[in-house]
């Protein structure tokens, strides 16, 4: 049966569902941004960042500690599926606040809400010969936490001599921890 179309066009009430396929739309067609806001996370292939969260931290960190502490440089992110991964970039500055050698190190973990902690990146020495040296730390790590509650990374440091002091980051550079949730 034909439709005939007058007056103010088609309404949805006259079109049967599942009768246009996108072969039927034409490629320059713009669709509204407010028809696509209901899409979520299952409906985007792997591979899609679905969430970001960063976290830019200016304050200075100091410590003398030989062991690993937490820094000032955290984030949180809650992936909408245990099968998501997170791929977590931290860009960092150690140096070291004395004039005689130290080296310090960098590690990266993952705290699950009410789990334990996991070391993900796991550095080796970052070598400091004074303080006016500094090494920049970048990494990428690609996390599969396999949990969708609220999950912390932090980025920890330590000093290999109590006695000489390491800061994050160095003098006015910040530093920061980006988290991007991929679907899986």
């Amino acid at each position: 049966m034909a439709i005939t179309i007058s007056g103010s066009g088609i309404t949805s009430a006259n079109i049967a569902d599942d009768t246009i396929v996108n072969s039927d739309i034409n490629s320059s067609a713009a669709i509204a941004q407010s028809k696509t806001a209901s899409l979520v996370g299952g409906d985007l292939p792997t591979g899609s960042v679905l969430q970001v969260v960063n976290h830019i931290e200016g304050s200075s960190f100091s410590t003398t500690s030989t062991s690993l502490v937490d820094t000032n440089l955290t984030a949180n992110i809650t992936p909408s599926s245990t099968s998501s991964k997170v791929y977590v970039l931290v860009n960092a500055q150690l140096s070291g606040s004395n004039t005689t050698y130290v080296y310090g190190q960098m590690t990266v973990t993952r705290t699950p809400s009410g789990g334990s902690t996991t070391t993900i990146s796991d550095n080796p020495r970052i070598d400091l010969y004074s303080q006016y040296n500094h090494h920049v730390y970048s990494v990428g790590i690609l996390d599969s936490p396999g949990d969708a509650g609220v999950i912390t990374y932090k980025v920890k440091v330590r000093t290999s001599n109590a006695s000489q002091q390491i800061d994050c980051p160095h003098y006015l550079n910040d530093c920061s921890i980006t988290l991007m949730e991929i679907a899986g």
